[in-house]
């Protein structure tokens, strides 16, 4: 069995050599310079090679885009979710191909430095990573839930140095009731500080905002007590594309500032891939619900509790100020969490169900819901013995939450229920700050419910009041609202 299957058009053989010849010191095997065996046929010995490798790179140039053969191999490649294409040439790639995210090798050389080359290694090695032991023989993992890793992996990049957020996370103890099972300064080195840190005995800044926490300043924060800590995120990253440097943190190779650029989605779904994925993490990944619902209070109020039958136990929260009451049928082999007469808030459990991540989406908001799943994965990988590190998780929870769900589409051309990426819906509603819809149009040429910029509905007016006529009037344009949405890495 070969690691890699390279794919190419004999007119070809200079350029590949040097690529096939990099990749074998890597420790790959690679069939790329097909020797036939005596007695064989040529086709039958590309197809067994073909089947038997356990990623296909294809050499898209201008001549290989005319050859059948590449594209058939192409084709096997992409069927399986093991197909890395590199571009020779500055051509057009088969229309069916071109979603895959391609190296760029123009002018690349061996031994050069290379980005475009490192993203093509990292790719690689993920892919052949996917392959687990199975009775002495390997085989990739083709469900859909890790190629859809895969997949969103591929498209996160560092887009920019600063996306210039003022938002960020809080890093606190994770702890149990007894003890820290990881303080908080283990979790800071490498990210960038969302506020001043200040040394609380001599107020001396440990580190001032916006700069990487190293680990001598990790070792002062633990030593001055200092048990929360706001840092930057690639949760709230404002980047509309890719997430920037800042929220990112550093690279881990090279210990600076990661630079743009850098595919960390790869790195990230790496990391995580090395573990077993499959049940609590799994379905935490692709939010699932319980198969038994939590049980909430919908609002503040007192409880009342009743037992109804010998099967169900009633819970009755009543709040008198708002006039509103609701009863919660518990069932009997579950433990109540609360007390008759005891007064409860807004999302606190009554019995022992543990929360779902959409209803804490629902009753407390994304921020707590990203923590939730990202403190749960935390604690699953730990049973494994792995620690995989918050930004490589924060990755994928920021993939899950980038979806929305239009509420009230206002007068946005948008449909209620509609899902939307979230980026673009806010590129949307930020241009809404410069529009005006026409209500009366006075003497003006606009038209009634018509979209004009503010600056020429100024103008024409401005006009139209010196020559003694009546302006038009305007109203501002409503935007839409949403639902925030957790989606699981096969729906996004």
């Amino acid at each position: 069995m070969n690691d890699v299957f390279i794919s190419y058009s004999n007119e070809d053989l200079d350029k590949v050599t040097p690529i096939a010849q990099t990749l074998q010191e890597q420790g790959w095997s690679i069939w790329w310079d097909p020797q036939i065996p005596f007695g064989k046929r040529f086709d039958d010995a590309i197809e067994t090679a073909l089947d038997s490798s356990k990623c296909i790179l294809v050499v898209w140039s201008k001549n290989s885009i005319k050859s059948n053969w590449v594209k058939t191999e192409a084709a096997e490649g992409m069927r399986r979710n093991i197909l890395v294409p590199i571009l020779l040439d500055d051509v057009i790639i088969p229309l069916e191909f071109r979603r895959i995210q391609t190296a760029r090798l123009a002018n690349w050389a061996r031994h050069s430095q290379s980005k475009e080359f490192d993203k093509l290694l990292d790719t690689i090695t993920l892919i052949l990573s996917q392959y687990k032991s199975v009775d002495q023989k390997k085989k990739p993992i083709q469900d859909q839930f890790s190629m859809r890793l895969l997949d969103l992996a591929r498209e996160v990049v560092i887009s920019e140095s600063d996306c210039q957020t003022i938002l960020g996370v809080r890093i606190i103890d994770l702890r149990t009731a007894s003890d820290i099972l990881e303080p908080a300064h283990s979790r800071l080195v490498g990210r960038v500080a969302a506020d001043d840190v200040i040394e609380p005995r001599s107020s001396k800044r440990i580190v001032e905002m916006g700069g990487i926490i190293d680990e001598e300043m990790a070792q002062r924060i633990r030593e001055g007590n200092i048990e929360s800590i706001r840092i930057r995120s690639i949760l709230f990253c404002e980047s509309p594309e890719g997430i920037c440097a800042k929220c990112y943190g550093i690279d881990p190779k090279s210990s600076k500032l990661v630079n743009v650029g850098k595919p960390v989605g790869l790195a990230a779904a790496k990391n995580i891939l090395k573990y077993d994925i499959s049940g609590p993490i799994q379905e935490l990944l692709e939010a699932k619900e319980p198969q038994e619902p939590a049980i909430v209070a919908e609002f503040d109020g007192v409880v009342s509790i009743s037992h109804v039958t010998s099967n169900d136990q009633h819970i009755l929260v009543a709040n008198s100020d708002m006039n509103e009451e609701k009863t919660y049928p518990i069932p009997k082999h579950k433990h109540c969490l609360v007390n008759d007469g005891e007064l409860v808030r807004t999302g606190q459990r009554l019995c022992n169900v543990p929360y779902s991540p959409n209803d804490i989406l629902a009753i407390f908001g994304p921020s707590k819901a990203q923590e939730y799943v990202i403190n749960e994965l935390r604690t699953e990988f730990r049973r494994q013995g792995a620690r995989v590190i918050d930004r490589d998780l924060e990755i994928f929870i920021r993939q899950m939450s980038s979806k929305i769900r239009i509420a009230d589409p206002g007068d946005m051309n948008y449909h209620s229920g509609e899902v939307l990426n979230k980026a673009e819906f806010l590129i949307e509603i930020g241009k809404l700050h410069d529009k005006m819809i026409i209500t009366q149009i006075g003497n003006s040429s606009f038209r009634r419910n018509q979209w004009v910029d503010k600056r020429i509905l100024e103008r024409e007016n401005l006009k139209l009041i010196k020559a003694e006529k009546k302006p038009a009037k305007a109203r501002s344009p409503k935007g839409a609202s949403f639902y925030p949405l957790l989606l699981g890495i096969t729906q996004v």
